[in-house]
């Protein structure tokens, strides 16, 4: 049904999956997303926007204090909000936009997102 959904391959201990989302359209492309919780209402979400009817290069636009990040031969763009106080990652996988957010330190977060496997590269 879907085969290129991006795989978490790390879940933080204590953490499991409350919920999955998907939304499919009728030309290819797709949302999901992930959301696990802890027994202490902390909470993460795992997004992907794939986009399947471009061979354009897939680029995203963030706004906020960004800070990059490498790690296992990707890039990572952390983004700080001021507001809500709260880090979100953000990165292109194959033709996906992948983010994860949640109420969880950015150690974490960025562990999360460098073992998150597309299946179909």
């Amino acid at each position: 049904f879907m085969p290129d959904l991006p795989v978490p391959e790390y879940i933080p201990e204590g953490f499991e999956l409350e919920e999955l989302k998907i939304s499919k359209y009728m030309n290819g492309s797709y949302w999901s997303r992930y959301r696990f919780e802890n027994e202490f209402g902390e909470v993460f979400d795992i997004t992907s926007n794939y986009l399947d009817n471009t061979d354009e290069d897939i680029t995203m636009s963030l706004n906020g204090e960004i800070t990059e990040v490498r790690k296992n031969d990707r890039r990572f763009y952390v983004v700080h909000d001021d507001y809500t106080l709260a880090s979100n990652i953000n990165f292109v996988l194959g033709k996906q936009l992948v983010n994860v957010t949640g109420s969880i330190n950015y150690e974490k977060m960025i562990e999360i997102a460098s073992k998150i496997t597309d299946y179909t590269n």
